[in-house]
């Protein structure tokens, strides 16, 4: 399982940050969590942190068996959730019905993406440079599609929630997957999505992303969080795919490495590759030299009778002998 992935919560123009995000990964397979305490109701942050903890508890500790059923795992560890939150509002003095928050989490497990959400906070899949999928909101009136602040379903509150799971999806080479929170996702476009993220380094991508909706959204900006996780076998493959998204990409590809990444990549140059015979003729020499200048510097370290001046023109000379040696090695690797 080979992926690259990314996380980042911005507080955007509120006077706190209500939103979590997590990452984490065991025995080939990786959850990734984004929780979006709902405004207006005392403790969201403490709904949204305490969520997080719970799924990560839950994933930790789940036998690897009981993982091998995604769906299930989502659903149990989501009402386990419920639970810790409202034993964290009687922690902090709340009624237990207060903290509440949404939920999306997504596991991937045997290459197969499975998720499940509570509330409006998304799960968008894109492939092939497109939006394949994305989670429908529970809030809005009775009436299908309509937008708005009321959200039907959450965790946390009197009732047990109610997640939606989602479909099993097997991912593709180049696939990308985002979840996030409603700040995130109201002024967005699958354009911005491709034209940010590089699946090398999508951490700065999802960085430069957060900070061009935070100017975009109406003042004052909700929090804004997003986790991504871009997938495939090996990125340095597949040229046709990559230079495409190249093109789409235009200036905004970066050079520095990922903050989060699970994918080293390493270009395949043979010409630099170099045989065993060639290896060991180049550190059979290197191997002499250095017992040389080790015994030689035992050698000198032994003799106390010497004066102080002399070995000072030892040391020194010792010192010029390493420098020649330092180069040598090098020049070898």
């Amino acid at each position: 399982m080979f992926y690259t992935v990314a996380s980042q919560s911005y507080i955007g123009g509120r006077a706190r940050n209500e939103d979590r995000v997590a990452v984490a990964a065991r025995d080939g397979a990786v959850l990734l969590l984004v929780a979006d305490g709902i405004d207006g109701y005392e403790g969201g942050g403490i709904a949204a942190q305490a969520l997080v903890d719970a799924m990560i508890q839950s994933f930790e500790r789940t036998p690897v068996e009981q993982l091998a059923d995604p769906a299930a795992f989502l659903q149990l560890a989501i009402g386990y959730s419920h639970s810790v939150i409202r034993r964290r509002a009687i922690e902090n003095k709340l009624p237990p019905h207060e903290p509440k928050t949404t939920c999306v989490a997504c596991l991937i497990s045997g290459g197969a993406a499975h998720w499940a959400h509570a509330g409006d906070s998304r799960l968008y899949l894109y492939r092939d440079g497109r939006m394949a999928y994305r989670t429908e909101d529970h809030s809005g009136g009775p009436v299908s599609g309509v937008e708005s602040n009321t959200i039907s379903r959450c965790v946390g509150g009197h009732a047990r929630p109610i997640a939606t799971i989602g479909p099993k999806v097997q991912l593709e080479d180049n696939d990308m997957i985002m979840i996030c929170s409603d700040g995130t996702w109201r002024n967005i476009e699958s354009a911005d999505v491709m034209k940010h993220i590089v699946p090398e380094q999508p951490q700065n991508g999802l960085d430069n992303l957060l900070r061009a909706l935070e100017l975009r959204n109406q003042e004052p900006s909700d929090n804004i969080s997003a986790v991504v996780l871009c997938w495939g076998a090996n990125y340095t493959n597949g040229r046709k795919k990559k230079e495409q998204q190249l093109d789409l990409l235009g200036d905004s590809t970066h050079a520095s490495q990922p903050t989060h990444s699970n994918t080293p990549i390493i270009p395949a140059d043979s010409a630099n590759k170099k045989s065993e015979n060639n290896v060991n003729e180049n550190v059979e020499p290197i191997q002499d030299e250095l017992e040389r200048l080790a015994s030689k510097l035992e050698s000198s370290s032994g003799h106390q009778s010497k004066d102080k001046g002399q070995r000072s023109e030892d040391f020194d000379s010792m010192i010029e002998e390493l420098e020649n040696f330092v180069e040598k090695l090098d020049k070898s690797l």
